[in-house]
């Protein structure tokens, strides 16, 4: 599989997560991503928060081709982010990953970004009411 990002060929890390050895972004099902945030005590990354980034393209689904969505948790250019396939359901992590020597190491540095994601997302400015 190709990395959606940079078009290098990504490596199997498990099961199905991939790591683009290049660029170092992770490509993973929702649902494996979904069962490891559970299993972390995170909720399911549809409660993450975060708001779709409507001007950033951030490539095409290696599975199904269609464009990926990439969703931001607060304004540039200090955001995380990530884009996701919204036909089958993969994501793509906005992280460089490559520094990761094994699995386990890369799964302890995927919860850290979405536990930092969460807390970005939450404490996200808001408008005061008038």
């Amino acid at each position: 599989m190709n990395c959606p990002s940079c078009g290098v060929e990504m490596g199997t890390l498990e099961a199905e997560v991939y790591r683009c050895e290049a660029c170092g972004k992770l490509w993973l099902n929702i649902s494996d991503l979904n069962r490891l945030l559970l299993q972390n005590n995170l909720p399911g990354l549809d409660s993450l928060g975060g708001k779709v980034d409507v001007d950033t393209l951030s490539g095409q689904c290696p599975e199904c081709l269609v464009d990926l969505l990439e969703v931001r948790n607060s304004n540039p250019p200090h955001s995380l982010a990530y884009a996701s396939c919204e036909s089958c359901g993969g994501i793509l992590v906005m992280d460089d990953f490559s520094d990761c020597a094994d699995a386990d190491e890369t799964f302890k540095y995927l919860i850290a970004f979405f536990t930092t994601f969460q807390n970005k997302a939450r404490r996200a400015p808001t408008t005061p009411l008038s």
